[in-house]
């Protein structure tokens, strides 16, 4: 399992310096082997609001969540939450609605 840090997120999502290294570092590991605390994506979120990214924050939900099995560790517990869980059960209709808002725009 390999815990993967805002920073190397957004190293891909703003297709920084390290972009290319990220990318071969994500198409080489399974996504059932990643995780992201709850924190780190909050931030990717954040920053992306921030640059008026909503596409690239849209993009990265998909992939990592939807197409993907990122698993999102959640609390001070590090509590894991797969992909359905995450979608479904923590933020359900709200997180769907926010992700069909950002893809019409």
């Amino acid at each position: 399992m390999y815990l993967v840090d805002t920073n190397v997120w957004l190293e891909r999502l703003l297709d920084q310096t390290k972009s290319e290294e990220v990318g071969n570092f994500l198409a080489r590991i399974s996504s059932e082997r990643l995780s992201i605390t709850d924190f780190a994506f909050h931030s990717i979120g954040v920053v992306l609001s921030r640059l008026n990214k909503n596409k690239a924050l849209l993009r990265f939900v998909h992939d990592a969540f939807v197409q993907g099995a990122v698993s999102l560790q959640m609390g001070e517990k590090g509590q894991k939450w797969a992909a359905e869980q995450f979608t479904e059960e923590r933020y359900g209709e709200k997180l769907l609605a926010i992700l069909k808002q950002l893809a019409n725009q």
